[in-house]
């Protein structure tokens, strides 16, 4: 009985280790996949920073937004769903699409912070304003964003 036990325990280890990810007919590229992200993750922050009280309005307001994503990138949501699903299960190809979207989240912030700055400079030279956007900058909600993308990456490569 116990050899038939360990028969059966290593049919089902070996065939756990065999799974192999078909890539789908609509398979979004590696770079148009790390844009899409990229988008989406700003818009997240973007709703987060919204400071709804109401997450169902949070939640109708970020798919709405979301479906202008997909429409920019002319993606359809089963493609991209698949597509990410693929990714996902490639953990090779998806550690390298979001290191190009933390690339990407990094270079927007120091854009953002830059235009902040000159915003602030050229309509109200205010120093406490110049302070807080300053401050905004260094702390950065997104740099906080961009830890747990990083953690999640690399939870992936172990």
């Amino acid at each position: 009985m116990l050899k038939y036990t360990y028969i059966i325990l290593l049919i089902l280890v070996w065939s756990c280790n065999n799974t192999s990810v078909k890539k789908p007919n609509n398979l979004i590229s590696a770079k148009n996949m790390a844009a899409i992200l990229t988008d989406i993750h700003q818009l997240e922050t973007k709703v987060a920073n919204l400071n709804s009280t109401n997450v169902d309005t949070a939640n109708f307001i970020y798919r709405e937004l979301e479906k202008n994503i997909f429409v920019k990138h002319d993606v359809d949501t089963a493609s991209y769903r698949q597509s990410y699903t693929y990714y996902l299960l490639n953990p090779e190809e998806f550690t390298a699409i979001y290191k190009v979207v933390v690339k990407n989240l990094e270079i927007g912030h120091k854009k953002d912070s830059i235009l902040q700055l000159k915003e602030a400079i050229l309509t109200k030279p205010d120093t406490l304003k110049l302070r807080n956007i300053k401050n905004q900058a260094i702390q950065g909600k997104m740099l906080l964003k961009l830890g747990r993308i990083r953690d999640s990456v690399s939870r992936i490569n172990k």
